[in-house]
């Protein structure tokens, strides 16, 4: 494991010292030479798999399937960093993703560790006029790791039915194309976007899209709060099976959530920050479950 995890834990470090400048949403492409950076804790507590509806047809099933405890804590790090008059470098990657899945029937916990997949990514300002910004992006992720799953998933229901098969990774590449734009004030931001992801190995084209706003709390604007609203759709297109893992890491997830976002800034250029994230429906081929998540910026 060291082979991989020190070399990118040092990587995420070093991002967080590229440039300075306050933090931006999507759309806003950040001056030459400045940036914005953070690297986090996120953990996921799930319970109950919510199945395509081709699983649940094929098992009789009504509903979300109770299974083993299972738990989910990741390391990940993200950065941006401008290089030219509008234009930025974007790095995101989950630097180490840890799996714990129980087995009902025995009691027994499987540990899994695995890489994420890697991005990076060129942001390209559209259109400044006033508070309006416009960007797009490309964005490639490599795959580090086999998506072959891992350990059966175990229902809790009476005969104890196998509900699927956890998968730590994807296993396959990803191109990402986003168009994203926005409207800041002094006292606040909204912004969206919408995307595209390709991705080999036969998996399905995925329809990403957001919808978010923040705004200083307090007289002394050292409090952001953020609301956030994210869907991933995946088109059909592909001749990949559809995944049965709680993880949702696979071909044929679908989903709609919302995130929101508390940060505090602790000084001129570093701030530390928290949110709660969790899905609206509809979910498909996933975990239920909050996702909890701290962070440590700089910018």
């Amino acid at each position: 494991m060291r082979g991989w995890f020190l070399p990118r834990v040092l990587l995420g470090i070093l991002c967080l010292g590229a440039g300075i400048a306050p933090a931006a949403a999507g759309p806003w492409v950040p001056e030459p030479g400045t940036g914005y950076a953070k690297i986090g804790l996120r953990w996921l507590p799930g319970f109950f798999y919510f199945p395509g509806p081709e699983h649940a047809a094929e098992q009789g099933w009504s509903g979300p399937q109770a299974y083993g405890a299972y738990h989910e804590l990741f390391v990940e790090t993200y950065a941006e960093l401008g290089i030219a008059p509008g234009v930025a470098v974007t790095f995101g990657d989950q630097v180490l993703r840890t799996f714990l899945l129980a087995d009902p029937r025995t009691g027994e916990i499987g540990a899994h560790a695995s890489p994420g997949e890697p991005g990076l990514g060129l942001r390209v300002s559209l259109i400044r006029a006033g508070p309006f910004a416009s960007s797009a992006e490309v964005l490639g992720r490599a795959p580090l790791v086999a998506g072959a799953p891992v350990q059966p998933v175990i229902g809790t229901a009476e005969g104890h039915p196998t509900v699927g098969a956890l998968q730590i990774a994807t296993g396959v590449w990803e191109v990402q194309g986003v168009l994203a734009a926005g409207l800041g004030w002094a006292r606040g931001y909204v912004a969206w976007s919408v995307g595209l992801v390709g991705r080999g190995g036969g998996y399905d084209t995925l329809l990403l899209w957001s919808v978010e706003g923040g705004r200083p709390l307090g007289q002394r604007g050292r409090v952001q709060g953020r609301l956030r609203f994210t869907g991933q759709h995946p088109l059909g297109d592909g001749d990949a099976p559809y995944h049965r893992s709680p993880s949702g890491i696979g071909n044929g997830t679908r989903f709609v959530a919302f995130t929101v976002e508390i940060e505090r800034q602790l000084s001129e250029h570093v701030a530390l920050g928290g949110s709660l994230a969790g899905g609206m429906g509809p979910l498909a081929r996933q975990t239920g479950g909050p996702v909890l998540s701290v962070y440590l910026a700089v910018f």
